[in-house]
C-alpha cells in the first residue's frame, strides 16, 4: 500500500515535530495506564489520532497503518526532540492521553496547510515500550546501497535468525525503505525489497500490494496483478490492491 507521505511517520513520528519548546506538551488523560513508563533509551511502540481543534481528523494510525503501531526511540540526544520525548515519558504502559500541540511544531507534516487553527490535538496511546535494538531493516539497506543485491539478500539471511531477539525487521521498516527506492527511481532495488518483505511477512497483505506496485511501477503488468490478486486472497477488502486492479483493467 503507497502511503508516501507518511512512509518516515512509520519508522518515527519524532520528524513530524520541528521542537521549538522544551518542556513537555500540555495534555489530557484519557485513559492511566498501569504500567511502567518509558525511559531515555527505550523504544516506545503508540498508536495516535491527528486532530484539529474543530475536530478534524488529519491522521489516524487504525486507519493509516496496518497493525496501527508506529515506533520512535528516546535517545535524550535531540533538544529539537525534547518535547516529544519528555511527553512520551510521562505515560504509563496502556494509557491513552490527548497532547495539545502548535501546529507551527509540524511543519513537516504533508497535511500542514490543510490545518485550519494554531494547534492540535495528538491521541496518542502507550502500546509498547522496550530496549532499543538495531534496526535490521536499515542494515539491509545499507548493504543494498553500497554492495548491491546480492549482497543485500545474503545480509537479510544472515539477520533473519536474529529476528526480534538481537534486532528488529519490521515489516513497515521495510516497506518504508521500498518507497524511498521507488521515489529514487530504483525501480529493481525496491522489488527485491518488497520481495524480501513478501518473505519475512508472508501473511500480510500490504507486502504483496506493495511488491505489486513495483512490478506495476516496472511496467511489468502480469506480475504486478499477480501481487494485487495475492493480496486480496489474504485480505479480500484490502483497498489499494482492488483500486490498483480496476486501474489496470483487472477489477470485478
Amino acid at each position: 500500500m503507497k502511503k508516501t507521505a507518511f512512509i518516515f511517520l512509520v519508522c518515527s513520528i519524532c520528524i513530524y515535530f520541528t521542537v521549538q519548546a522544551q518542556e513537555a506538551y500540555p495534555y489530557e488523560v484519557i485513559k492511566e495506564g498501569s504500567g511502567e513508563k518509558p525511559t531515555i533509551g527505550k523504544e516506545i511502540g503508540t498508536s495516535l489520532k491527528i486532530m484539529g481543534t474543530d475536530g478534524t481528523l488529519y491522521f489516524d494510525s487504525d486507519m493509516m497503518m496496518i497493525g496501527a503501531v508506529m515506533y520512535s526511540e528516546l535517545t535524550g540526544e535531540s533538544e529539537e526532540d525534547a518535547a516529544y520525548e519528555r511527553s512520551m515519558m510521562l505515560m504509563p504502559l496502556g494509557s491513552v492521553y490527548t497532547f495539545r500541540v502548535p501546529k507551527a511544531e509540524m511543519k513537516e507534516a504533508p497535511f500542514y496547510s490543510q490545518i485550519e487553527g494554531d494547534e492540535l490535538f495528538i491521541e496518542t496511546a502507550m502500546l509498547e515500550i522496550n530496549d532499543i535494538k538495531p534496526n535490521g531493516a536499515r542494515m539491509i539497506e545499507d548493504v543494498l546501497r553500497e554492495e548491491g543485491l546480492v549482497a543485500a539478500k545474503a545480509k537479510m539471511a544472515e539477520l533473519l535468525p536474529k529476528k526480534g531477539a538481537e534486532l528488529n525487521l519490521r515489516e513497515w521498516d521495510m516497506n518504508g525503505i521500498g518507497y524511498e527506492l521507488l521515489a529514487e527511481g530504483k525501480v529493481e532495488e525496491a522489488v527485491a525489497i518488497f520481495a524480501m518483505n513478501v518473505e519475512m511477512y508472508p501473511g500480510s497483505a500490504n507486502v504483496y500490494d506493495s511488491l505489486g506496485e513495483a512490478y506495476q511501477a516496472m511496467g511489468n503488468k502480469d506480475e504486478a496483478v499477480k501481487q494485487y490478486k495475492k493480496a486480496l486472497e489474504i485480505d479480500a477488502s484490502f483497498q489499494s490492491s482492488i483500486d490498483h486492479l480496476k486501474a489496470l483493467g483487472e477489477g470485478e
